[in-house]
């Protein structure tokens, strides 16, 4: 494959970016192209480093009224939320690694067979 042909087929891989206007939900690493809906991020109320032990897990659904929104959540990677606002403690972020998403995606795959819960659909206003 030309390099050419490569960045189009990676450009085109990428989940949808929203451009923040404003630093979202008092997040000041907040990544400089925005969010990426779909992606894992760690979020830490202190540390910036986001360390994987400590930090809240979160799937990134939308920025509503400059709030962060997620689609699923753990603080643990046994118990998870769905469909909630970030908690305002959270100040600092980072995207996942690839072995944290394949951590927390066999976590929420096992939680949902543990308890037959399975993703709520979203709920619109």
């Amino acid at each position: 494959m030309k390099n050419k042909e490569r960045t189009m087929y990676n450009q085109s891989k990428r989940a949808i970016v929203e451009k923040p206007a404003r630093v979202l939900s008092g997040i000041p690493n907040a990544p400089a192209g925005g969010f990426i809906q779909g992606e894992l991020y760690l979020y830490h109320p202190s540390d910036p480093c986001c360390p994987a032990s400590d930090s809240l897990w979160g799937v990134y659904d939308r920025t509503e009224n400059g709030a962060v929104r997620l689609e699923t959540s753990s603080r643990d990677l046994c118990g998870f939320r769905f469909w909630h606002p970030l908690p305002a403690a959270c100040r600092y972020a980072r995207l996942a690694t690839r072995s944290e998403l394949r951590d927390y995606t066999a976590a929420l795959a096992f939680y949902e067979c543990r308890t037959l819960e399975q993703i709520p659909p979203r709920r619109y206003r």
